[in-house]
């Protein structure tokens, strides 16, 4: 069974870290992205929507968002 996501190129201020995340929202996306970084806040994290209704084969909705591999 596929699932839909979106994939996001989410950046920060700095442009030091940057990344295509799959995410449910852009929120989400920048959310992640801060978390995973270690920022403090998502001011100055931009998630810009690369591709909308990603559907991946093996989807793990449980690791959604996450960062993309070469291979999907």
């Amino acid at each position: 069974m596929a699932a839909e996501f979106e994939l996001y190129w989410v950046t920060d201020t700095e442009h030091s870290e940057n990344w295509f995340i799959f995410a449910r929202g852009e929120r989400e996306a920048r959310e992640y992205h801060r978390d995973y970084e270690g920022f403090g806040t998502i001011r100055g994290i931009q998630a810009e929507l690369v591709l909308g209704n990603v559907r991946l084969k093996r989807p793990d909705v449980k690791r959604i968002p996450r960062h993309t591999n070469l291979d999907e």
